[in-house]
């Protein structure tokens, strides 16, 4: 701490203050909101989710899936072990009374380790952990202070945070005559750290508060069905609530094109519960397989909230699969845009253009053995 000016002690009491008001109905993409309210849910657990846009009912067979779609872990028989991890990079464009600012930080995406056992013909067993949401934000408002001089910044406002909500958890799949039911049960928990800083130019001094949030361990679990027909299949998914993380109900499908089986397409459209506000995310989605040792996917989806009607949100996404025997090297990237008119903090003023563009990375590999 290099001061402590009476004004900063102030000004920082009303933002918490914002925070604890506002800040539950505005949370939406990286940010200040999602940094200061259930973070930001990743775009896919594991490459190849997130270069399916994020596809949560429509799995891959892997043992992911039981933190997904938990039917599919039945679909590819044998063992299997998913090991994969990412970033991301954000950049945020904010245009206010004093200018238009652009910056970039830095994020830990998503980390993902599954395994899975074939007990029987017909049945399938699962264990995973990933990390679900992250809580990374580093934002600046520049303040014109001086009534004298009203174009001239007299001080600034910082925040940075850090964290993830994760899950850990287990399950089963079951085959059913045509279909494939699956459910899974675990927790989910994390942490979040905070640095608020003010700096005042004119006195030169810079006054850091720090604080944390811990998220207890709550239980969770998934329920999920498939209906596969040859390597075509429709599947419905629900993940529960927790206090960091609203319940997701997905359903989509995915259908090769041809005998050859090269190339498929399909779609979901996945609705969370926000508590008072729901959030549809609706996806498409495509590979193409040029040879048996390399698959490429492409995605995009398009997320919408009647009650924030001043935004929009949408991503791509893209990723493959390189097969190497037993073992695939997997990949994915997906990038979102997200525009909207509001204070980067806590919307005292309001009339301002924030936009946030995060870019995720994903790489990882799939091993796959007999029983």
């Amino acid at each position: 701490m290099k001061g402590y000016p009476m004004r900063s002690n102030g000004r920082f009491a009303l933002l918490l203050l914002a925070i604890l008001l506002a800040v539950p109905a505005q949370s939406w993409a990286f940010g200040y909101g999602d940094s200061q309210g259930n973070g930001t849910v990743l775009p896919g657990i594991h490459p190849a989710s997130l270069s399916l846009a994020g596809a949560r009912a429509v799995g891959l067979g892997d043992a992911a899936s039981v933190m997904l779609n938990p039917a599919d872990i039945y679909r590819v028989p044998g063992r299997v072990l998913n090991i994969s991890a990412g970033a991301a990079i954000v950049s945020e464009v904010v245009e206010d009374t004093t200018g238009k600012y652009n910056r970039n930080y830095a994020a830990l995406g998503n980390v993902c380790a599954a395994a899975k056992l074939q007990l029987s013909p017909g049945l399938a067993a699962a264990l995973g952990i990933a990390r679900l949401s992250d809580f990374t934000y580093e934002g600046i408002r520049y303040l014109t202070e001086d009534p004298l001089e009203p174009d001239r910044i007299t001080g600034a406002e910082s925040l940075q945070s850090s964290g993830g909500l994760w899950e850990a958890c287990a399950g089963s799949a079951y085959k059913v005559g045509p279909l494939v039911a699956g459910a899974s049960a675990g927790i989910r928990f994390g942490s979040a750290d905070y640095t608020f800083t003010v700096t005042d130019y004119d006195e030169n001094t810079e006054t850091d508060s720090t604080w944390s949030r811990s998220f207890d361990s709550q239980g969770c679990f998934h329920l999920g069905v498939m209906l596969p027909f040859e390597l075509n299949r429709l599947g419905i998914s629900y993940a529960s609530e927790t206090d960091q993380y609203a319940d997701r109900l997905a359903l989509g499908g995915l259908i090769y094109t041809g005998s050859s089986n090269l190339g498929a397409f399909g779609g979901e459209l996945e609705i969370a519960d926000l508590g008072g506000d729901t959030e549809y995310t609706g996806r498409a989605f495509g590979q193409y397989s040029p040879s048996s040792s390399f698959t490429f996917r492409l995605g995009i989806f398009i997320t919408e909230r009647p009650e924030m009607t001043d935004a929009e949100k949408i991503g791509l996404a893209l990723g493959g699969v390189i097969g190497l025997g037993a073992v695939n090297l997997d990949f994915g990237y997906s990038w979102t845009r997200e525009e909207r008119m509001t204070d980067i903090f806590a919307n005292p003023t309001g009339g301002y253009y924030v936009s946030d563009k995060p870019s995720m990375i994903s790489v990882g590999m799939t091993w796959t053995g007999g029983q």
